[in-house]
């Protein structure tokens, strides 16, 4: 998978490492690898997660998901982005449908409605509902 444009800020950049019980948290943060919009990778030895945080003002729009090796898809039922094999059509990675939120002043979340659309050139981008 990769996000076009990727421009990463090397000064921007940083790895945490929290250790817990047997397994490693690393936390990896690049700031502004859109225009106002960091990416934050969490892992815990098992999964691997992903947050786009978007900054005021900041358009989720420019995002874009490339899916490479294999052919992708959005499960309309689950609102996952589903890579299969191309050859055999096996599942092999699934994104689990996105989470969006917006925060209020006291620091609570207001959710939105969010989701996986098709876009330009066989990449995928969010959907946010924007209330």
């Amino acid at each position: 998978m990769r996000m076009q444009p990727l421009q990463p800020n090397p000064k921007c950049s940083r790895i945490s490492l929290f250790p817990e019980r047997d397994l490693t948290m690393i936390k990896l943060a690049t700031c502004d690898v859109y225009p106002g919009i960091d990416l934050v990778y969490f892992g815990d030895g098992n999964s691997l997660e992903h947050d786009f945080r978007v900054a005021p003002f900041g358009d989720p729009g420019l995002i874009r998901l490339r899916i490479g090796g294999g052919a992708a898809r959005v499960d309309r039922a689950r609102g996952d982005l589903i890579v299969s094999s191309p050859d055999l059509g096996v599942e092999m990675m699934r994104l689990r449908q996105p989470v969006g939120y917006r925060l209020r002043s006291d620091g609570s979340r207001a959710t939105l409605a969010a989701g996986y659309s098709e876009a330009e050139y066989g990449s995928f981008q969010f959907s946010l509902d924007a209330q």
